[in-house]
């Protein structure tokens, strides 16, 4: 209506967003045949070809969008959605150019599938799905089909096509990939369902069908069977196990019901009947007939039983009125079932028109002489058309087929991808996804053997079934299941209320009865106390009930979303906030993607990043390292690149991964040199100093560690009285760098001292228990007695979990080991390593563990153990990249060789650790020096021992590791020159041990101290 306003226009439609399927059809050459012909004959022909282009696509169920002068666009999925709209456009395009070949119409078509935007009720779609048909059918040629991809794949099952060259297309930066159409069949499903999947969890249900079977063959009577339960959870699967296992005690006919076309009441009949009586080829009346009276044979009316079957059948016969019609299959059924008993399926029965629904009623009631079982599949949302279905029937069962258990589906994963490498995260994301529907599972891996291998996507055949089942709910139960889809998987009644007022809607109890009927949802415990929760049945349905939901309507509802949760969570709000977070986060994504100017965005986004940085922070104490950095990023993204916080949030997101994922890390931590650069001085220099030392410490900068400290600590004492949050963060570098690059424990023990300090003065819990993780791995390999150390550290780590926890075990492991308790040591590595990978922290995990057990093995003076787990540490560590503690690790490896005899083995060991050892890393460089002195004076090279020895000596000095002293002296005195200056090598390495209380250092030192006194071990002036 011309001049109608706006917003009456708007209100009187929604917008929804859909999956469709766009077939473009073009006249070639109408403007040459208007030239050479009269325009009354081109009239009449293009009216002709409009009418019967129009006929055949709206008989197949599409929308007619609009004719171009002599081109026609058709949408199939609007207004209603069906699961086989791809099908039934790719069937209609085909049969479109046979009609036009006979009209000698030359003509080219496109046809694609994609998402689209439309008004609920109306064919006017928008999208690039309709730009690349149009574009199809431009590239076909005179009397040729072009398909999508998107299309392809889900009509492949049903078509003959082969792909065209790569097509490029006008607006599309990359190439579109076609088919070309060559066949397709009438009956056919888009995909086929595999019915060899192994038969997993259903016991009961076949048992159930085995002893209606066994009835009906015991008291000759029919027993009405039907199946219920969504699309793809086994209903087909039962039905071929009960025939193969049924297979010549039984006979065994089918027939499927169709969801559209014409004359389709009596289909699935008539298939059954095609198959029993031989007549898949008799298309001629007289042979039909003839054929239907030999498998009535014997019936006194036999003759008027064929007739009425094949009028049923569409093979002519005399028109019967429908009582006749179900008189007549139902005596043919009888037959069926006279000598043996019969198995009957009617599949999809829910697509059946109601007179093939009052057809099975009346056989099951009526067909009393004969042994036959009619089994009925069907989707729940049968009972909704005919609720008293089977109702008061003695000889009927109606069964809900449950989707599986968590277990039985890890079980069909286990069968399905026998052979095939599948992650345990893989498995997690199928299992949940596919909420116990084995065709789901069954698709999912299909999809992951042709794609990327890492990835689990959903494949567009079930995005398609979903997508269609929620389009068949009324326009409330499809609101309330797009409002509850905004909040996830599970979802509060009280949210989807609030979510549904908005718009003059509403939740009521029948509206979730009916959803959870139609097996869509269940009850569930929900998260908030009080409040009453729902669950999708898996998380497949809600993510199809989202994706209708147009953008700028998402943006609305997140931010409603939001203020719900601050009213219900009150003083727990800091429990949700990553949730609120991420609401307040969807809409400033959809707002800024839409332009959309309707409220404050920069608001929005600000409140979005305060809450995700206070979870981040939150995750990190509790040591969830990974979830932390992951909000984080998500924080860099909210904010402008300027912002201060962005340049933090980066390098604490690089600091958080840099166990986990090294690579992320890097990448975090140079972006967080260039925002803060974008952010001025005020946090350039504390990111730049906190982004070099991670990089330092997965390898990506050859910086000296020595002189990063003296940056850092410079820096910390300048901010220390005016930002203790950013001195707090460099106290910790300077600690981290004393205590794993540079080994000067009391360097480290004071900094992480102050860091603690200063991080609970600016109310940085993460940084606290980080700093208080330091101050204990510190403590470990301070000065002091061993049993002082660990005792402080008990004090340090009471009541720690996770990170704090971890590092606590790992040191203790140490410390145990040199108090000569290997067994303790031994189950402290692996409490630690426990913990490690339930925090996620995978690249530390891969090598760590290892390294620290061969580590324990060689102080506890085990070097013949040590190796193996070394030598996997040393591999493990070159896999993942880490060069610096792949250098530790070669020079212990080195070490563990060299105090075992194999001094060749050690000296290459050595040279290797010596290659890969960073400048400033000081274990490493005492480690290689000390093996290669044992083997090179093992080896009687003299002067090569004593001139690494004069280095090491000076090394020595510098040292307070306690462990790392005590190798340095026992090798130097395992090459010393003369008896007496190794005596006095290894008395001061006694000493040292004794005052310590390490007392595997002690007995390792006696035993040195006793062989070097025993007769001709030694002469004055020649090495061992």
């Amino acid at each position: 209506m011309c001049g109608a306003p706006l917003a009456a226009a708007e209100g009187g439609a929604r917008e929804v967003r859909k999956t469709v399927t766009v077939v473009f059809c073009d006249v070639v050459g109408s403007t040459a045949i208007g030239d050479r012909t009269d325009p009354e004959v081109v009239r009449a022909l293009m009216s002709t070809y409009f009418d019967r282009v129009r006929e055949v696509l709206e008989r197949h169920g599409g929308t007619v969008e609009k004719f171009i002068g002599d081109a026609a666009m058709a949408v199939f999925g609007v207004p209603v959605l069906h699961e086989d709209d791809a099908l039934r456009a790719v069937r209609a395009a085909h049969e479109i150019q046979r009609v036009l070949d006979g009209l000698r119409i030359p003509a080219r078509i496109g046809v694609n599938t994609g998402e689209v935007v439309a008004r609920a009720g109306e064919s006017f779609v928008t999208g690039d799905a309709v730009n690349v048909a149009a574009r199809l059918e431009q590239h076909a040629t005179p009397g040729e089909v072009l398909i999508g991809d998107a299309t392809y794949q889900l009509v492949k099952d049903a078509v003959v096509a082969e792909v065209t060259e790569p097509l490029t297309v006008k607006g599309k930066p990359s190439p579109v990939f076609a088919w070309r159409l060559a066949s397709v069949s009438d009956t056919a499903a888009g995909f086929l369902r595999r019915l060899d999947t192994p038969l997993i969890g259903r016991d009961g249900e076949m048992s159930l069908l085995r002893g209606a079977l066994a009835r009906a063959g015991r008291e000759r009577r029919c027993h009405l069977f039907t199946l219920l339960g969504p699309p793809g959870v086994g209903k087909s699967r039962l039905v071929s196990e009960l025939v193969a296992e049924s297979a010549g005690a039984a006979a065994a006919f089918a027939g499927q019901c169709l969801p559209y076309g014409e004359g389709i009441t009596f289909w699935p009949v008539a298939e059954i009947l095609r198959a029993a009586a031989g007549m898949e080829d008799a298309d001629d009346r007289m042979n039909a007939l003839t054929l239907l009276e030999t498998l009535v044979a014997g019936d006194p009316e036999a003759a008027a039983v064929a007739d009425r079957l094949a009028s049923a059948v569409g093979l002519g016969g005399t028109p019967a009125a429908a009582e006749e019609i179900s008189w007549a299959i139902r005596r043919a059924f009888e037959h069926l079932g006279r000598d043996r008993p019969a198995i009957l399926v009617f599949e999809d029965v829910n697509w059946g028109e109601p007179a093939l629904l009052d057809l099975i009623e009346y056989l099951a009631e009526w067909c009393r002489s004969s042994a036959i079982l009619l089994v009925c599949t069907a989707r729940p949302e049968l009972i909704d058309r005919r609720p008293g279905w089977a109702g008061g029937k003695t000889d009927a069962t109606t069964l809900l087929v449950e989707p599986l258990r968590d277990d039985e589906c890890g079980r069909l994963i286990s069968a399905l991808a026998a052979g095939a490498t599948i992650s345990a995260s893989q498995r997690a994301r199928v299992i949940e996804a596919a909420g116990g529907i084995p065709l789901f599972v069954e698709q999912m891996l299909a999809m992951m053997e042709r794609g990327d291998p890492g990835e689990v996507d959903v494949p567009p055949t079930i995005s398609a079934l979903l997508a269609a089942r929620l389009e068949q709910l009324s326009d409330a139960e499809r609101r309330l299941a797009e409002c509850a889809a905004v909040e996830g998987r599970v979802f509060h009644r009280s949210a989807v209320d609030a979510l549904m007022s908005a718009t003059g809607g509403r939740v009521t109890g029948e509206l979730l009865q009916r959803l959870t009927r139609r097996e869509l949802i269940d009850p569930h415990a929900g998260q908030l106390p009080g409040e009453e929760a729902f669950r999708f049945q898996h998380a497949l349905i809600r993510d199809a009930a989202y994706a209708a939901i147009p953008k700028r309507v998402r943006a609305r509802y997140h931010e409603q979303f939001a203020g719900w949760l601050e009213s219900v969570a009150g003083d727990r709000l800091d429990e949700y906030e990553e949730i609120l977070a991420h609401h307040l986060a969807e809409s400033v994504r959809y707002r800024r993607e839409l332009a959309d100017a309707d409220g404050d965005i920069e608001a929005l986004a600000e409140r979005a990043a305060e809450c995700y940085r206070r979870a981040a922070d939150r995750a990190a104490v509790r040591s969830d390292y990974v979830a932390g950095a992951a909000m984080l990023a998500r924080v860099a993204a909210l904010l402008p690149e300027s912002d201060r916080r962005v340049a933090l949030a980066l390098v604490d997101r690089a600091h958080w991964l840099r166990w986990a994922e090294p690579a992320e890390a890097a990448a975090a931590a140079q972006a967080a040199v260039r925002a803060g650069q974008a952010s001025g001085a005020a946090a350039e220099r504390l990111v730049e100093i906190c982004a070099r030392f991670v990089l330092l410490s997965i390898d990506h900068e050859a910086a000296q560690p020595e002189a990063l400290l003296e940056e850092a600590r410079a820096e910390a004492e300048r901010l220390d009285a005016t930002d203790p949050a950013a001195a707090a963060r460099l106290w910790w570098v300077v600690a981290s760098l004393a205590e794993t690059h540079l080994h000067r424990s009391s360097i480290a023990i004071t900094a992480a001292e102050r860091s603690r300090e200063l991080a609970g003065i600016a109310g940085a819990a993460w940084l606290f228990t980080d700093a208080s993780g330091m101050l204990i791995q510190a403590t470990a390999h301070g000065p002091g007695k061993i049993a002082d150390l660990l005792a402080r550290g008990e004090r340090l780590a009471a009541g720690a979990v996770g990170l704090r926890r971890a590092m606590f075990l790992d040191s203790r492991s140490l410390l145990l080991a040199q108090q000569g308790e290997l067994a303790a040591a031994l189950v402290a590595i692996d409490e630690a390593a426990a913990i490690w990978e339930d925090l996620g922290v995978s690249t530390w995990l891969a090598y760590g563990p290892a390294w620290l057990r061969g580590n324990v093995l060689l102080l506890a003076g085990r070097p013949d153990e040590a190796i193996r787990p070394l030598r996997s540490a040393v591999r493990l560590a070159e896999e993942r990249g880490a060069e610096t503690y792949a250098a530790t690790m070669h020079g212990l490896l080195a070490r563990a060789l060299a105090l075992t005899g194999d001094y060749e083995a050690a000296l290459a060991q050595a040279e290797t650790a010596r290659g890969r050892t960073r400048p400033g890393d000081v274990a490493s460089e005492v480690l290689w020096r000390g093996a290669a002195i044992r083997a090179q004076a093992a080896l009687g090279h003299a002067s090569a021992a004593a001139e690494l020895a004069r280095e090491l000596s000076a090394l020595v000095s510098g040292l307070e590791a306690h462990e790392l002293r005590f190798d340095a002296f026992v090798d130097l005195a395992a090459a010393a020159p003369d008896v007496a200056e190794a005596r006095t090598l290894l008395l001061e390495a006694l000493h040292e041990s004794e005052a310590r209380g390490a007392s595997s250092f002690v007995d390792q030192t006696s035993r040195a101290l006793a062989e070097l006194e025993r007769p001709g071990a030694r002469t004055a002036d020649a090495g061992p």
